[in-house]
């Protein structure tokens, strides 16, 4: 099965309509946190699974934040049919449900309702629960099986195997894989029917269950109350035509039973007698096993003395034949200790030639490499002092810029601060302006106006224009004086607006230290340059020492401490009499020079001493060698004579070759003949069936038994009904007594059927049970496959086993087994990515089943994500279809993941929201 495509609109955050396609293989949906990644997934699963109509918890979960209704459109592929699944999900009135079948053979088919949804579930194999509304666990099948939900990547999928219906589907599956007789299709059914009809008759204990269902509680429930009548009935059948009835009908019986009697002690005798003939049988074949016992015992030691003979012959041919020749390697091996003793003098006095040359060698290039260190630490000093002296320079710039930067006041925040005082008290003023008093002077000749701000002078045909926001006196020359009185209700309340922020603002600039907001402005200006400089002193004092200035001095300190040591090194090295040493310009040369010759003298000096001691370690091989084959030698000289001896022993205690081989020759053959014996006795016995022979002889000696009581029965009753026959009669009693009886012997019937019902539902569901077992192993072969096929590409040396039900029972690895549970939460969540790609792979045969996987890799670390990336494109290769949601994306990128199709789930909402009408 693939999901070809989605289209989602009003469904939880998803406003859209949202629409996309996916492809074969791994599809990679990917954005931030609440996008709707997980909600595309669920919308998928509802769009499958939920009825269109329904008012479930589920189904109010899914509506939008605001107003609409949720609508899914899926369009998928199975088995070469192409389905379109459309559901719009409006409470019980307006809910709509539609499907539409595209056949290569059918054509176009369209259903819709309840005939869509019923279809639906067929195709997808879910469960009846479906109709009202959300699915039940135990009926979602096995979807459960290829489903990540976000948050539960660790979750064991052995918890979504437990349901009826998704082992059953798995068993199937694998049945049909591994040709297990119990395992094929239906078998899962017929176990449980089994099952159902065993639990009908018995607990889950084996008890015999006691229930109103049950058929025996029925039929014995049954039984007592047709009993019950039937003896209300006989207390009334006090007339004589009832007695002499009851009476009839016992002679009858018992003329029955006097008749079955000589069929059943037949059956008894020939039971009996055939039981008899079994057991002489078995009796001979114990006598027989005895007697075979010993014939083989006499073969088996007759076998180990021909054996014994046969390999005294050999091994004393073999030890005559080698004693030569290993005297012979003795004197030899004598010869070549001589020589090699001979060899080592030249050898050592070589050695200690060659060692003196390589010290000599060593040490003057120990001295130059001294020196070279004497001269780079010189001058890493050198260059140090410069860092120290550049970073304490760019330490005291950044001290002073630090410290002017302090001085300064406002920074930035305070700078906006100041500046909305100011528009504040911009605004206020305008207001104040806006409701003052206005005075308009025409001069008609000049004159001098005299105001409390100051005094101008106007000319003839001049205006003046007053503006008073609170009295004040104008004063004209000094002939006019003219007293302004603004007025208004909201005036005071405006002028006292505008003082108070003209006082905030000044109060504001008196504690930044600043006369007027420019000279504030330019402050946080000259701030800002400081800030940029002291940004630029900084980051050269991070260039020159990045670990700071503490740092730098300690550096300093151990650069003199190893120009030191390389000092004392070099002087260590030197002697009276060595050359002088060379310029800087020249020790390269000189130093590849020395250590060349020193190469030289090393592999001279190593070729004489592996050459010593080759002759060291020969010498001593060969003397081994040669107390070796002295010893050797005379222990072959002694093996041929006590061989010798073993063999005169052998043949006089079991005669020679001829009479040994003719006793064996007739103990294999008594042996044979026993073995044969055997054989044709145990054929005989088993073709008689003994247990079954026993069986019916029980069977037949419990119905003489059970016949006779009911003779005896019978007997007693007609006596009883003879003494107590009357004249009086009831009539229509006899017959609804005989009735009742009838019935009574039905509910006998009837009972003594269920009873066998409920034996032979116990045989067969233990029997169903025992070869389901049997069959168990061949089972699980294929999951187990299709596991271990992806499970050793991230653990290669791991092995993981299953039990009856399906469920991973363990993984085993070169540290041990562990369970599910006992494993790390990255590799449980590894493992159950594996188990689910395996399910998938075997529940959907050439197909495949879609894989949801939401945030599935969260707690995988890097080494492992490069093998789970394996995984994914192992099982993509392999014909899955894999949706994959994640916030993870360049984790996974990096690992080296490549997607068939890949979704900015972020950047395709705005793309598709903007497209829309």
């Amino acid at each position: 099965m693939r999901i070809l495509s989605v289209e989602v609109e009003q469904y939880r955050g998803i406003t859209g309509p949202l629409s996309l396609k996916f492809e074969a293989g791994l599809n990679v949906l990917y954005g931030p946190n609440e996008i709707g990644k997980s909600t595309l997934l669920a919308a998928i699963w509802d769009g499958l699974t939920l009825t269109a109509r329904g008012e479930t918890e589920r189904h109010r979960s899914i509506q939008p934040h605001g107003d609409g209704r949720p609508r899914v459109k899926v369009t998928f592929v199975r088995g070469g049919v192409s389905y379109v699944v459309e559901k719009t999900f409006a409470g019980k009135s307006a809910s709509k449900s539609a499907l539409r079948i595209t056949s290569p053979t059918d054509g176009v088919v369209e259903l819709a309702g309840t005939e869509a949804e019923e279809r639906l579930r067929g195709v997808l194999g879910v469960g009846e629960t479906a109709r009202s509304g959300e699915l039940k666990p135990e009926d979602q099948g096995v979807w459960p099986l290829v489903r990540v939900l976000q948050g539960e990547s660790g979750r064991s999928p052995n918890e979504d195997v437990k349901t009826e219906s998704a082992r059953a589907s798995l068993g199937e599956r694998l049945a049909t894989l591994s040709g297990a007789v119990l395992g094929g299709e239906g078998a899962e059914e017929l176990i449980q029917k089994v099952r159902t009809e065993y639990l009908r008759h018995y607990t889950e204990t084996g008890q015999p269950a006691k229930r109103g269902d049950t058929p025996v509680w029925r039929a014995s429930q049954a039984l007592d109350k047709f009993k019950a009548e039937r003896d209300r009935l006989r207390d009334q059948l006090k007339d004589h035509d009832a007695a002499v009835d009851r009476h009839a009908r016992l002679e009858q019986d018992l003329d029955r039973l006097r008749r079955e009697q000589p069929r059943l002690d037949e059956r008894h005798r020939a039971a009996q007698a055939e039981v008899q003939r079994i057991q002489k049988l078995k009796d001979g074949l114990g006598e027989l096993d005895a007697r075979r016992g010993q014939v083989e015992a006499e073969a088996q030691l007759l076998t180990n003395t021909r054996r014994q003979r046969d390999a005294l012959l050999q091994e004393s041919a073999e030890a005559e034949a080698a004693a030569p020749a290993l005297a012979e390697r003795h004197a030899q091996a004598q010869e070549d200790v001589l020589g090699a003793e001979a060899r080592l003098p030249p050898r050592r006095a070589e050695v200690e030639a060659r060692r003196l040359a390589l010290d000599r060698a060593g040490r003057l290039c120990r001295r130059l490499r001294a020196h070279r260190e004497t001269l780079d630490a010189a001058e890493a000093q050198r260059r140090d002092q410069e860092r120290l002296r550049r970073a304490l320079a760019a330490k005291e710039k950044v001290v002073g810029w630090e410290a002017e930067q302090r001085a300064l006041r406002p920074d930035d925040a305070g700078l906006g601060r100041l500046e909305q005082l100011q528009h504040e008290a911009l605004k206020h003023t305008s207001r104040l302006e806006g409701a003052a008093a206005t005075l308009v002077l025409t001069a008609l000749r000049p004159f001098t106006l005299y105001e409390p701000a100051g005094e101008r002078s106007l000319a003839a045909g001049e205006s003046a224009t007053v503006h008073a926001v609170s009295p004040q006196t104008l004063t004209v020359d000094d002939r006019v004086a003219l007293e302004l009185r603004p007025g208004g209700a909201d005036l005071h309340k405006l002028r006292e607006a505008a003082h108070d922020a003209e006082h905030n603002l000044r109060a504001a600039l008196q504690a930044e230290g600043h006369k007027s907001l420019d000279e504030a402005r330019d402050a946080a200006q000259r701030r800002r340059e400081i800030e940029a400089r002291l940004n630029e002193a900084r980051a050269q004092l991070r260039e020159i020492a990045p670990k700071g200035l503490p740092a730098l001095e300690e550096e300093l300190a151990q650069r003199d401490a190893a120009a030191r040591r390389a000092q004392q090194a070099r002087d260590a090295c030197s002697e009276p009499g060595d050359p002088p040493l060379p310029e800087h310009s020249e020790l390269g040369a000189r130093l590849s020079e020395a250590e060349q010759h020193e190469q030289g003298a090393r592999v001279q000096s190593d070729e004489v001493r592996d050459a010593l001691v080759r002759e060291e370690a020969n010498l001593k091989g060969l003397i081994t060698a040669a107390a070796q084959s002295a010893k050797v030698s005379a222990e072959a000289s002694a093996r041929v004579d006590r061989l010798r001896a073993q063999l005169t022993a052998h043949r006089a205690e079991h005669g020679v070759d001829g009479v040994l081989s003719a006793k064996l020759e007739r103990a294999l053959s008594a042996r044979q003949h026993a073995a044969a014996e055997h054989t044709n006795l145990v054929k005989t016995l088993a073709a008689l069936h003994p247990e079954q022979a026993e069986r019916d002889a029980a069977s037949a000696a419990r119905s003489l038994e059970i016949n006779r009581n009911s003779v005896k029965d019978a007997e007693q009753q007609k006596a009883e009904i003879a003494g107590t026959l009357s004249a009086s009669g009831a009539i229509g009693l006899h017959d609804r007594h005989a009735e009742q009886q009838a019935k009574v012997d039905a509910a006998e019937a009837e009972l003594a059927e269920a009873r066998q019902d409920a034996e032979a539902a116990k045989l067969l569901y233990e029997t169903l049970r025992e070869c389901r077992d049997a069959a168990q192993e061949r089972l699980l072969a294929p999951l187990q496959a299709e596991v271990a096929s992806l499970l050793r590409l991230i653990f290669p040396d791991a092995t993981a086993k299953f039990d009856e039900r399906y469920a991973l029972k363990q993984i085993s690895r070169d540290q041990g087994a562990d369970s599910f549970d006992e494993l790390s939460f990255g590799a449980r969540e590894q493992l159950g990515l594996v188990m689910r790609l395996a399910f998938a792979r075997l529940l959907g045969g050439e197909d495949g089943l879609p894989v949801l996987l939401d945030d599935a890799l969260v707690a995988t670390d890097e080494a492992r994500l490069e093998r789970t990336r394996r995984v994914l494109d192992a099982a993509a290769a392999s014909g899955l279809q894999l949706l994959l949601v994640t916030c993870h994306w360049p984790r996974l990128r990096e690992a080296g993941l490549a997607p068939s199709a890949l979704i900015d789930l972020e950047a395709e909402r705005r793309r598709q929201e903007r497209r829309a009408p």
